[in-house]
C-alpha cells in the first residue's frame, strides 16, 4: 500500500505530454490510439482519444485534468493513459536520450570559408577582410575560397584583381572559382562519357535560363570542397556576430517548426545597436556542433534541467537512440537585411515576437515596410524539422555525401534543407543562438504589393518541394545515402517525365494540401488572437482572401518566378523540365561527388589560387 501511495504521489508531480499520436476511427464510436514514441498501442472511446489528443505539452495530470474539464473522472482517464504507455513522461524522455549510445566522433577543424558571391567586389573585400580579422584574433589558419557567379568578364576579372590585391596585403590564401574554373570542373566531370553533360551544366550553370543560380553556386562549393567541411557564407555578411536577445543555456531536441525569434526596426542603425556584438572565434560556433552525434552533444551541452524535449518527435529520439542522428548543418541567425521580402503578418508569429511585431499600429506598419531586423533562435536547437530560413551563413559537414542544390532561382536553402530530410535519415540542423551581420550595400525595402503578389500565384519551389513531399519516406532500412539520393532523383525523374497534365493533375493536390495547412493555421491564429488588432487581422484577410481566390484560378499554377514563354509555348513546360533536371541531377550526383573528390586528389581539377 506504501509503495502504491509512493507511486501515487510521483505521478502527481511528473510532467507528461502524448507524443505523435495516431488516431484511426475503427467504429462502434471507438479509435485505436497509437504512440510513436513508446509504440504502445489501445482501443480507445472516441471522448477519451480526444483527451489524449489535446496532451500536447508537458503537464502535470492535475493541469491536464484542469484543463480538460477538472473532473475525477478526466483525472482516472489521463493515469489510464499515463500506464497505458500513451503519455509519454518528461524525466524517462530526457533518461532514455542520455542513456543512448555515444559513437566515437572526434570535434572536426573547419579551415575552409567558402564565399558565394555575384558582382559585389566592395562587400566581398569587406566579407573576407573580417573573416581574416577574426581568423588572426584567435590565432587561426585559414583558407578562404571565392565562388564568383558573375556573369560578365569584366566583373570577374575586377573580382580577381581586388583578391589578389587582398591576398597580397594580408599574406592570405585565397582561391577563385569562377565561369571558367567551372567549365574546366565540368569538363573534367563528364571527360569519359558516364556522367551526362547536360546533367553536369544543370548543376553548375543555367541551361534554362532563370536568371538566378544561388543554388549552382553551392553545387560548385560542395563539388571543389568534396571531403571536407566548411562554412559557406553571403558575400554581403561578415564575421561580425551577437547573441541572439533574451537566450539561454538550454539545449532544444525539437521536430517541428517553429517561427524564429524577431525583433524589428525602421533601419539599419537600429538594428545594429540593438546587439551586443562579440569578439569571439565566429568559426568555433560551428565547429563544436558540426560532424557531432545528437547524443554526444546532449551529454557535452547540456544539464538534466536544460533539456528540452517538448518538440521531440519519434523519428529523431529513434536517430539519437540507435546513434545515428548526427548534425550535418549549422546555421546561425542575422541581423540586418532579412534576405528575403519579410512579410511578418503571415510569418505565424508567437509569443513577444508577435507582440512586438503589433505592439502598435505605427510600429506594424514600419515593420511591414522594413527588411531590417534580428532574427534566430533563442538557445541552442537540434532538429530533424527540414526548415532552413534564408540566413548569410550555414557550415556543411561535406566530408561525406551530402545531396546536391536545386540550382536556380530562390529558396535553394529551403529545398535543400527538405531534400536533406528526405534522403538522410537522421541527419539534424543545428540552429546557433548567434545573429551574424547582413548588410547589404543596396536598399530593400518591401514592396507595398508583396502580401498580394504572395497570395495570388504560385513559384517554382512550391512545385519542387511539393514532388519532394510526394517521395514515399520509410523510416529505417533505406539504405545508404546514396541509395536515398538516386531513389529521390528517380522519383523526381518520374514525376518530371509526366505530360504537362498529367505533371499539374499531381501535383497540384501536393500544393493544395500545403496551402490549405497554411490557411487553416493563419484562421488559428486569428481565432487565437480574437481577430487583434484590426489592422493585422486585416492584412492577414485580405491575404487569405486573395490566395482561397488564385488556389481556384488554373494561372495560379503558373509560377510567377519563371521568365515569360516564348510564343505559343506551354507554360508548364519549364516548370515540369525542372522537376525532371532536378531528378536527374540528385540521381547522377552522387557519381558527381566521387569523381570531384578524386580529381582533387589528383590535382586535376583546382581552384585559381590568388
Amino acid at each position: 500500500m506504501a509503495s502504491a501511495r509512493y507511486r501515487g504521489s510521483r505521478m502527481a508531480v511528473q510532467r507528461w505530454r502524448a507524443a505523435e499520436i495516431l488516431r484511426l476511427g475503427i467504429g462502434e464510436g471507438e479509435q485505436l490510439g497509437y504512440s510513436r514514441a513508446t509504440r504502445a498501442a489501445r482501443v480507445l472511446e472516441r471522448p477519451i482519444a480526444a483527451l489524449l489528443a489535446s496532451c500536447q505539452a508537458f503537464r502535470t495530470l492535475d493541469e491536464h485534468a484542469r484543463a480538460a474539464g477538472n473532473s475525477a473522472a478526466t483525472r482516472a482517464q489521463l493515469q489510464m493513459l499515463a500506464h497505458d504507455g500513451l503519455l509519454v513522461e518528461e524525466a524517462a524522455l530526457r533518461a532514455r536520450l542520455r542513456a543512448a549510445p555515444h559513437p566515437d566522433a572526434d570535434h572536426l577543424t573547419i579551415s575552409t570559408v567558402s564565399v558565394v558571391t555575384a558582382d559585389r567586389v566592395a562587400s566581398l573585400r569587406q566579407c573576407l577582410s573580417s573573416y581574416l580579422d577574426n581568423a588572426q584574433a584567435h590565432q587561426r589558419a585559414l583558407r578562404l575560397r571565392v565562388m564568383d557567379d558573375a556573369r560578365g568578364p569584366d566583373a570577374r576579372i575586377a573580382t580577381q584583381q581586388m583578391l589578389g590585391a587582398l591576398a597580397s596585403e594580408r599574406g592570405a590564401e585565397i582561391a577563385y572559382a569562377g565561369a571558367d574554373e567551372k567549365r574546366t570542373l565540368a569538363a573534367a566531370l563528364g571527360a569519359d562519357g558516364e556522367i551526362p553533360q547536360d546533367v553536369i551544366d544543370f548543376a553548375l550553370f543555367d541551361p534554362e535560363g532563370c536568371g538566378r543560380t544561388t543554388g549552382a553556386n553551392h553545387n560548385a562549393q560542395l563539388l571543389f570542397c568534396a571531403g571536407e567541411a566548411f562554412l559557406s557564407v553571403d558575400d554581403d555578411s561578415t564575421a561580425r556576430f551577437a547573441p541572439i536577445p533574451g537566450g539561454d543555456s538550454a539545449l532544444e531536441l525539437s521536430s517541428g517548426y517553429h517561427a524564429p525569434a524577431t525583433w524589428f526596426y525602421p533601419d539599419r542603425a537600429g538594428a545594429m545597436k540593438a546587439v551586443p556584438f562579440e569578439h569571439g572565434d565566429v568559426i568555433a560556433i560551428h565547429e563544436r556542433l558540426l560532424g557531432r552525434p545528437v547524443a554526444n552533444c546532449i551529454s557535452e551541452y547540456s544539464r538534466d534541467n536544460d533539456l528540452l524535449v517538448d518538440n521531440l518527435g519519434s523519428r529523431l529520439l529513434r536517430g539519437i537512440e540507435q546513434g545515428h542522428a548526427e548534425v550535418l548543418v549549422t546555421q546561425t541567425g542575422l541581423v540586418g537585411d532579412a534576405g528575403t521580402p519579410n512579410l511578418p503578418a503571415v510569418s505565424r508569429l508567437t509569443g513577444e515576437s508577435r507582440d512586438r511585431l503589433v505592439r502598435s499600429e505605427a510600429a506594424y506598419r514600419q515593420a511591414m515596410r522594413s527588411r531590417e531586423i534580428v532574427r534566430g533562435r533563442s538557445r541552442l536547437t537540434m532538429t530533424d524539422n527540414p526548415f532552413l530560413s534564408t540566413g548569410p551563413a550555414l557550415a556543411l559537414d561535406n566530408r561525406r555525401l551530402l545531396p546536391a542544390f536545386f540550382p536556380v532561382l530562390r529558396n535553394t536553402d529551403g529545398i535543400f534543407g527538405l531534400t536533406l530530410r528526405a534522403t538522410i535519415e537522421s541527419g539534424c540542423i543545428a540552429h546557433l543562438p548567434w545573429a551574424l551581420e547582413h548588410v547589404p550595400s543596396e536598399d530593400r525595402p518591401i514592396p507595398q504589393d508583396a502580401l498580394a503578389r504572395l497570395a495570388s500565384r504560385s513559384v517554382t519551389h512550391e512545385f519542387i518541394t511539393a514532388a519532394i513531399h510526394s517521395f514515399p519516406s520509410i523510416p529505417g532500412g533505406q539504405g545508404t545515402r546514396t541509395d536515398r539520393i538516386v531513389a529521390l532523383g528517380r522519383h523526381l525523374r518520374a514525376v518530371g517525365s509526366l505530360d504537362n497534365r498529367a505533371f499539374l493533375e499531381f501535383l497540384r493536390p501536393w500544393i493544395w494540401r500545403a496551402k490549405s495547412v497554411a490557411i487553416e493555421a493563419l484562421v488559428d491564429d486569428l481565432a487565437t488572437h480574437d481577430n487583434r488588432p484590426a489592422y493585422w487581422t486585416a492584412d492577414v484577410h485580405r491575404y487569405l482572401d486573395t490566395l482561397r481566390e488564385a488556389l481556384a484560378d488554373s494561372g495560379y499554377f503558373s509560377p510567377a518566378d519563371l521568365p515569360p514563354v516564348r510564343g505559343d509555348a506551354d507554360p508548364g513546360d519549364l516548370t515540369r523540365r525542372l522537376v525532371r533536371r532536378f531528378g536527374e541531377l540528385l540521381t547522377w550526383w552522387p557519381a558527381m561527388v566521387a569523381r570531384a573528390q578524386r580529381l582533387r586528389s589528383d590535382g586535376r581539377v583546382t581552384v585559381k589560387s590568388l
